[in-house]
Formats: structure tokens, C-alpha cells, sequence
């Protein structure tokens, strides 16, 4: 008689081998999330160093900011700011620092953006693993490690990725105040992180006003009296270096009406009317969007709301903490201090991230036994296009205007007898990178005439009989800069002959010969405009 074999029966197999990935017990998964999020931050750090590694040309913002490094000594930073650029004062004085240490190189000036993108990484892991869930940690920590503007701010000399760094800082060391009796050793590092943070970081100020108030009024509830003595001395380190930055760099930049109409449609409508409405609606998307990276923003928004009630139902003091920032923000904003908007927000990505991972944790929680794929499609929705751009960008970087390209030709070509003019927007440019290649930026730069074109005829007026005229353009993009060129060449070739042209992406110099009679203009300049 053979011996009976060893079977299980097929009710107990079948959980065993189907079962899927999201109803494992949390026990058994706890083994792969800890190494999933350190994959996560290795491909948010490799993200990074594959854009910097291409080592763009400098932007046209960059440059205006590089060239006041250039320009100035150190004293002189703490002045006004040339070309309408505003940057904290420990900034600029770091990045001037590296720029002599290491040379004009762009990967020099970038090299403080890079490294507090790089820093950011590490810290918003530890600051979601504390905050969020698994499931949420995940999330989050994807959308940072693959977000397009925190990978492109990284890679710009700007102050971006400088406030997002800080944000994540005073946010965890806000955490240790709150949920921890604080030490005097705590206390004093909190003191003298947001005492520093400030001349660093713009945005910290923002920061900091908000889980200051947060704190404050916790404590004040709470009637305890160690702890709120101990963050009135906190508060009173900030406020004594906030004041002396203020004094020394920050009032410089209140009061620029160009900025205020710049940036006006960033600011909150009040008194509430129903044409501002709209706002209320578009300006939390736009966010999401630019600078979140969240391309599916009615997706985002779902999550980030029901991630807030999520927190809100488990831990009010830390809800409060997390929002304070944003609350902050749209205050300032309302009162047309600070713009909601674009890179001047990218500070406030994290806060976002963390109310979006919230959200996704608790929908996969509430779906895991009855409807799991509704959590794994909203996570797909969310994460698909952010990591097929963040991928793409490592073989296919974004790029600026290639301004370089055309001057090198421009010098390569030039003779010595030839004239030279510089449209408005090309003049940054060629004076940082001009030297390099032997030009000289005392060329004849034109004025900038964007509401009237026929200013530019003006320009062009001191040309005619030349026979030899370069044009040089920069920053001409779709819809502004690129109408400004075409209206030029158009008027230029009605006064003489074009003999050579070198072009590039945004960027480019034409060669005229004007010594030959202009011909009749058919439709004047002024019926040119858009």
C-alpha cells in the first residue's frame, strides 16, 4: 500500500498564492517598505546629479543674479541688487564665496542648489516616514524624489531649492517642540536654526511665523508654563535676527511696483467677490501643478483634502502645524506681501506632498480588504507622468536659451570693423559670457520696447549705411522675445541685405549689410504689432 501523500488542501492554498501585495499583513510588508523608500531617495538623488551633470547654460534669471556676483564685492551685496533680483544675504554671499573659489563655471554657481536639493531628499524621508504612514510615506516620498520643479530648481543658481531644504528643517525640528518636553539643548538648537534659517532662506520667515503661532497657541492652551517660556525665548532669537536681516537686506526689496504687477495675478482677491471666486479655485490647482509637479491636479486635490481631514481626525496639533505655512502664505498674499505662486511657493511642495501622501495612505487603508485597486489606480494617476518626465529629463534635459552657442559664433565671425547690436534681453548674457569668448559688452544695446515696436526702429536708426551690422538676439521665446525678433528682422530687411545668420534655441545673430537704399515699406511698423 503506498503511503498517502502529503497534501494541503486547495482552500488554504489558494490565499497563500494569490493573495495580493496590498493585503499582506503590515508584518510581512514591513521588510520591503523600508528598502522601496531607500530606492526612492537613491532615484531622487540620481535625478539630480544626472541634470547637473549636463551642465546647462545659465537662464537669463540665473545670469542677472550671477552677474552681481561678478560685478560686486562682498560689501556690496549687502546693497540693492542689480537687474530686479532679490536673494537672501547668506546666499549670496555663499554662492560669490564658491564662484571665486571654484572659477564662473555654471556647475560652480549651481553647486549650493544642488547640494540643499540633495539634502532635501534625505530630509523629507525622514520627515514623511515620521508623519505619514507606509502606504502615504511611499507616495509622497515618490512624488519629491521625481517632482519636476524640485529636480529643476536644483539645477539653477536661485535660492529655491535653498527654501525647501529649511522648510523641511524647521518643519522636523517644530515636530521635536511639539510632541517632545523640550530640553534646553533643544530649545537653544531651535532657537539658533530659525535665527540662521533666515538669512538663508526668504521663505523661512513664512515658516517660521507659522509654527511659531502654531506652537504658541498650543502651549498657551496647554497652561504649561516651562514651555511657553521656553518658546518665547525661542521667538525672541528669531525676531532679534529677522529684524537685523531686515535692516540689513530684506527692505530692499518691498515696494517694486514692477515686481507688484509682475506677480499680481499671485495675489488673493479680497474683499471675497464672486469674480474673485475663481482664484480660490484656480490658485490651489495652479500650485499643485506648478511647483507641486502634480500633472492630474483634480487627483491631487482629492487626496490632499482627504488627507487633511485624515490628519485632522488624528493628530489636530499636527494638522495645524502642517497647514500653518500655507495659512501663512495666502495671508501674506491677500495683503500683496508675498505672491501664491509658482517658484516662490516651491517651499510649500512638501507641505503639499505630506497632505497627499496622508490622503493615499488613508484611501488604501479604507479600500484594503473591499476595493484595494482604487487606491493603487489614484497612486498610478498621481505618480505615472511625473516619473516618465523625471526619467525622460535624464536623457533629454529641459534646456534654456543657448545664448553661449551664438556668441562664440559671433566672435568666431566678427571683424574688426563690424558693428554690433544687442537686443535688451541678449545684453545679460553677452556681458557675463562675452569676456570668455573676447567680446566686450559695451556694445549697443537696445532698449526694451516690448509695448511700442517702433522704438526699435529708433535703435536701428544709427545703423543705417553700415555695411557690416550684427543683431544680436536672446531669450526670444514662443510669444514674446520671439514676436520682438521677427518684427526686428522684418524692418531689417526692408533697409538692407542679410549676408549671415547663425541660430539657435532661443538665441541667435544675423549679419546685415544696410549701405543699400531702404525700399518702401508696405505696411508700417506700427501695423505690425500682435
Amino acid at each position: 500500500m503506498k503511503p498517502e501523500k502529503n497534501t494541503i488542501p486547495a482552500e488554504e492554498i489558494k490565499p497563500r498564492i494569490l493573495i495580493p501585495l496590498w493585503k499582506e499583513p503590515l508584518a510581512r510588508t514591513s521588510a520591503w517598505i523600508p528598502r522601496l523608500a531607500l530606492a526612492l531617495v537613491a532615484l531622487g538623488i540620481f535625478l539630480r546629479l544626472a541634470l547637473y551633470a549636463f551642465d546647462r547654460e545659465l537662464g537669463m534669471d540665473e545670469t542677472m543674479l550671477a552677474l552681481n556676483f561678478v560685478d560686486r564685492s562682498y560689501g556690496e551685496l549687502f546693497e540693492k541688487l542689480d537687474n530686479r533680483q532679490g536673494a537672501p544675504i547668506g546666499f549670496l554671499l555663499a554662492s560669490k564665496a564658491i564662484m571665486e573659489s571654484f572659477g564662473r563655471s555654471e556647475n560652480a554657481l549651481r553647486a549650493l542648489p544642488l547640494l540643499a536639493a540633495l539634502l532635501s531628499v534625505l530630509l523629507f524621508h525622514k520627515l514623511s516616514r515620521r508623519v505619514l504612514d507606509p502606504y502615504g510615506m511611499l507616495c509622497a516620498l515618490a512624488l519629491f524624489a521625481v517632482g519636476e520643479y524640485l529636480i529643476d530648481y536644483a539645477d539653477q543658481l536661485k535660492q529655491y531649492s535653498t527654501d525647501v531644504l529649511i522648510a523641511i528643517g524647521l518643519l522636523l525640528l517644530s515636530l521635536d517642540a511639539q510632541e517632545a518636553r523640550p530640553t534646553a539643548g533643544r530649545l537653544v538648537l531651535f532657537a539658533a536654526a530659525g535665527a540662521a534659517a533666515v538669512w538663508f532662506s526668504h521663505a523661512a520667515v513664512i515658516v517660521l511665523t507659522g509654527v511659531g503661532v502654531t506652537l504658541g497657541v498650543q502651549v498657551l492652551l496647554a497652561r504649561d508654563a516651562r514651555r511657553t517660556l521656553g518658546l518665547v525665548a525661542v521667538g525672541a532669537a528669531w525676531t532679534l535676527s529677522l529684524g537685523l536681516t531686515y535692516f540689513i537686506s530684506l527692505r530692499h526689496l518691498t515696494g517694486d511696483a514692477y515686481l507688484q504687477e509682475y506677480w499680481a495675478r499671485a495675489f488673493m482677491p479680497l474683499p471675497l467677490s464672486v469674480s474673485g471666486l475663481r482664484w480660490y479655485v484656480e490658485a490651489p490647482l495652479d500650485a499643485l501643478r506648478n511647483p507641486g509637479g502634480i500633472v492630474l491636479t483634480g487627483v491631487g486635490a482629492f487626496a490632499a483634502l482627504y488627507g487633511g481631514i485624515t490628519i485632522y481626525r488624528q493628530n489636530r496639533p499636527r494638522f495645524w502645524l502642517l497647514i500653518s505655512p500655507i495659512v501663512v502664505t495666502l495671508a501674506l498674499s491677500a495683503l500683496h506681501q508675498y505672491p501664491f505662486g509658482r517658484r516662490l511657493i516651491l517651499f510649500l511642495v512638501p507641505f503639499f506632498l505630506l497632505f497627499i501622501g496622508a490622503g493615499i495612505g488613508r484611501l488604501f487603508q479604507d479600500t484594503r480588504e473591499s476595493a484595494p485597486l482604487i487606491a493603487v489606480l489614484v497612486t498610478a494617476l498621481l505618480l505615472l507622468q511625473p516619473v516618465a518626465h523625471g526619467l525622460a529629463g535624464v536623457f533629454t534635459p529641459p534646456d534654456f536659451e543657448r545664448t553661449k552657442p551664438v556668441l562664440q559664433y559671433l566672435a568666431a565671425h566678427k571683424q574688426p570693423q563690424d558693428e554690433v547690436y544687442v537686443y535688451y534681453w541678449a545684453h545679460y548674457a553677452l556681458r557675463f559670457y562675452g569676456p570668455g569668448y573676447g567680446l566686450q559688452p559695451e556694445y549697443n544695446t537696445g532698449i526694451p520696447s516690448r509695448e511700442d515696436w517702433l522704438n526699435y526702429v529708433a535703435d536701428i536708426e544709427p545703423f543705417r549705411g553700415k555695411p557690416r551690422v550684427w543683431f544680436v538676439f536672446g531669450h526670444t521665446y514662443p510669444g514674446a522675445g520671439e514676436n520682438d525678433q521677427r518684427f526686428t528682422l522684418t524692418y531689417l530687411n526692408t533697409l538692407g541685405t542679410r549676408l549671415d545668420e547663425y541660430k539657435s534655441r532661443e538665441a541667435a545673430v544675423y549679419l546685415y549689410d544696410l549701405t543699400r537704399p531702404p525700399e518702401k515699406i508696405v505696411a508700417g511698423p506700427g501695423s505690425l504689432k500682435p
